[in-house]
């Protein structure tokens, strides 16, 4: 299971995952670092991702609500702290050796 899941290599994947999907403007730039903090903390409360991203609570704010659209920060509630969330669209990429090559 440990090779499986690979916890050692998880955020480099994360934050490659991150990457590409900047390049391909599907994620706004600085995603990857905001994702990369919050799996390296296990959440983060919604005000640092302005330090993150050094930019404006707005520009954070807009951020933050896209990666929540898309499944990959979750919250309990619209104030709440930031946690990782592990979509389906991710998989492939989050857990190569759990899915099929290619699958994302």
């Amino acid at each position: 299971m440990h090779e499986l899941l690979d916890v050692q290599g998880m955020q480099r994947r994360i934050t490659g995952y991150a990457e590409r999907r900047e390049s391909a403007s599907e994620l706004p730039k600085g995603a990857g670092a905001v994702l990369r903090e919050v799996f390296l903390r296990g959440e983060i409360i919604r005000g640092e991702v302005a330090r993150l991203i050094a930019a404006s609570p707005r520009t954070a704010q807009t951020m933050t609500g896209e990666l929540l659209k898309q499944g990959l920060l979750l919250s309990d509630s619209p104030k709440g702290p930031l946690r990782l969330g592990f979509p389906a669209s991710a998989a492939g990429s989050y857990f190569p050796n759990l899915f099929p090559a290619g699958a994302d």
